[in-house]
């Protein structure tokens, strides 16, 4: 309750942050009004669209939700807003893999790594990724970082 009176309060101050917006929308979703999270992402995306969190959150959502083209739509527009974004470039990856479509998660992974190398969650999801296509040597590799 004491963040969500915060995050308004300062949203009285400047009700055109997209920083607060978007952290309201993750409390709304952790408590469960989905709705109302996705709400307050596309109003902070409305107020600035180059808001990669807000996009990263939305794509969050929308996997939620079971839209995996609205949640790729949404991460692959945090990727062309924010290239250095690895976290965005992480969440694609993932989701593209979980389609099955490993050769383009691949490369996903490949770009998110460019841009933070020594990310141990990536390596992870990189590496159980290359397990379920049965890539066991890989997998250990990457797991092994």
């Amino acid at each position: 309750l004491q963040a969500r009176e915060a995050l308004v309060q300062g949203l009285q101050c400047n009700q055109d942050n997209p920083f607060l917006l978007q952290a309201l929308g993750m409390l709304d979703q952790a408590q469960g009004n989905l709705g109302r999270a996705m709400r307050r992402f596309e109003q902070a995306l409305s107020v600035d669209p180059r808001h990669a969190a807000s996009w990263v959150a939305k794509g969050q959502l929308e996997e939620r939700l079971r839209r995996p083209d609205r949640a790729r739509n949404s991460y692959l527009e945090a990727t062309r807003v924010a290239p250095n974004n690895y976290f965005a470039w992480q969440c694609l990856a993932v989701l593209e893999a979980r389609d099955g479509s490993a050769a383009v998660a691949r490369q996903l992974f490949r770009n998110c790594v460019d841009v933070n190398p020594d990310n141990a969650a990536v390596w992870q999801a990189w590496g159980v990724m290359e397990l379920k296509e049965g890539m066991v040597e890989e997998a250990r590799e990457y797991l092994q970082r």
